[in-house]
């Protein structure tokens, strides 16, 4: 694997470790809220995990585009509800996802995650919101929904570099554009930017060594 594979491996983990709780089962689907960088490797993650199908919602346009490109993996824009709700309809048979990941720290995203999931669904926080979100005990109660939180990952590396390693997981779409340590301030900029299209930016610190770990 590439070294800027290598470097995926962090948003990777975050992914991986918040599927790794959820405990994913073969042949569950899942619903990913948002589409930036770790909410695209957590879908990833929880469809190399055994996952049959996942959805991920997001308000970003240019986003869910992208997403377009991964088997199984079905982007809808969050913004129209019943369009969310058709879908997870659509591939669950009415049952409802078994797994919920909420990537975006959005409070309005909660509004989905009560109706989208199935009876004794877990849902899985690693989104952080700036405020905090009132929490809907009793539609929760009602389908008894499990939450868990993640905080970044845990001793999740080796694992990451081996779904990287085996092509499990590809990365390689994840990575925009990479700039050479001179122009790190462009890589910043650009970043900042926010391009459409744009998921990683990489910066390469030597190009003397090896390309490759």
């Amino acid at each position: 694997m590439s070294f800027a594979e290598g470097a995926m491996c962090e948003p990777l983990s975050c992914g991986l470790w918040a599927v790794m709780k959820a405990k994913v089962q073969p042949g569950q689907v899942a619903l990913v809220l948002g589409a930036g960088t770790i909410g695209l490797c957590t879908a990833l993650s929880a469809l190399a995990s055994g996952c049959s199908e996942v959805i991920i919602a997001d308000l970003d346009k240019s986003r869910l585009q992208f997403a377009k490109q991964f088997p199984h993996l079905h982007p809808v824009n969050s913004a129209n509800k019943e369009s969310v709700l058709a879908t997870v309809r659509r591939l669950t048979a009415d049952g409802g996802v078994n797994c919920i990941f909420e990537c975006t720290g959005a409070a309005a995203a909660y509004s989905l995650i009560y109706p989208c999931a199935a009876p004794g669904a877990t849902c899985v926080i690693t989104g952080m919101p700036p405020a905090p979100v009132p929490l809907n005990v009793v539609a929760a109660q009602a389908k008894e929904i499990t939450f868990m939180t993640t905080f970044r990952y845990r001793n999740t590396y080796p694992s990451a570099i081996q779904l990287i390693r085996s092509g499990r997981v590809n990365v390689k779409p994840l990575i925009s554009a990479t700039y050479p340590i001179e122009k790190g301030m462009d890589a910043y900029k650009r970043a900042l930017e926010r391009r459409q299209g744009d998921v990683k930016i990489i910066i390469q610190v030597d190009n003397s060594n090896s390309t490759k770990l």
